[in-house]
């Protein structure tokens, strides 16, 4: 058949994997949605950031804003669209 390709999905992919792909997305979901989803992994972790520190501090808001730092700084790598 045609040509071969492949769709990657991961943070560091258009970066790291692969830094000369042709093309490079940066996709997200709703923001509520995954860091609720994130603060239900960490809470059942034990951990209270992407740091893994206790739990003692762990909040939604406080998931959801490091997420949307997380976001951001990946949203301005270079190549992204």
């Amino acid at each position: 058949g045609g040509a071969a390709g492949a769709v990657l999905d991961g943070r560091d992919i258009g970066t790291v994997v692969w830094p000369e792909a042709p093309l490079k997305l940066f996709v997200t979901a709703d923001a509520d949605v995954r860091a609720h989803r994130r603060f239900l992994e960490l809470s059942a972790a034990g951990k209270d950031s992407a740091a893994g520190t206790a739990a003692a501090s762990l909040s939604l808001e406080h998931v959801r804003a490091e997420m949307q730092r997380r976001d951001a700084r990946d949203s301005q790598r270079e190549g992204c669209r």
